[in-house]
């Protein structure tokens, strides 16, 4: 069954706003910040960024944005504080949304949607969500895994990831996931729901730093 033409329609705008919203905020990344995420990433030796793709650049600048905080605020909320965004617009509902991800997490693709998106299964709390992204749709190959997060506008019934999402092999993802649920404990999805900023930066260097370590041989 094809998605609503109208939801993909409204995809395809809100993508547009939120691929513009990241050129400005990756503009405004301070070095020390992006120095600091790359160091906990293990992408810095030697006094040098370790970049071998635009893949590993753009899981590193999406760690920055969501996950390291300054002031008690990211990027993406110090933005929306300084700015004045007409209510109701799509700057103003990417920039809320993009407030309230879901964490990084562990995605295996179930199915794709020719040109539309694909349906995932997170391995950390089992939800299958269908995510709208049109390269996902044309090119993802089913039971391919994935290490993204997921920006939900709910009231649209439109998901998306946040631009930055990296392949890798089935044995390793598995394993992180493992890994990820002994230290969690049970009830993946209620404990990540109540955990606060610092400890969800804390699961996403976990996943981050061996995905990229696989990233990096691929290339």
């Amino acid at each position: 069954m094809n998605r609503n033409q109208d939801a993909l329609a409204r995809y395809v705008s809100l993508r547009r706003t939120q691929v513009s919203l990241n050129s400005q905020l990756v503009s405004r990344l301070a070095r020390p910040t992006v120095v600091g995420a790359a160091k906990r990433l293990g992408l810095w030796r030697g006094g040098e960024l370790l970049l071998d793709s635009e893949g590993v650049w753009a899981a590193l600048v999406d760690f920055c944005l969501y996950d390291c905080y300054l002031g008690g605020r990211n990027a993406i909320a110090r933005y929306e504080a300084a700015a004045d965004l007409a209510p109701g617009s799509d700057q103003d509902l990417v920039i809320e949304a993009m407030l309230r991800p879901s964490p990084l997490s562990l995605f295996r693709v179930e199915r794709r949607e020719q040109d539309v998106g694909v349906e995932v299964q997170d391995l950390l709390t089992d939800e299958i969500a269908f995510v709208m992204d049109q390269g996902l749709g044309r090119t993802a190959s089913v039971g391919v895994y994935l290490a993204t997060r997921l920006i939900r506008f709910r009231a649209l019934d439109v998901n998306m990831t946040s631009g930055a999402a990296l392949a890798l092999e089935d044995v390793l993802a598995e394993g992180i996931a493992a890994d990820v649920h002994t230290e969690i404990g049970k009830g993946a999805a209620k404990v990540l729901d109540k955990m606060n900023a610092q400890e969800r930066s804390r699961i996403a260097v976990r996943i981050l730093r061996e995905a990229l370590v696989e990233a990096s041989a691929e290339d």
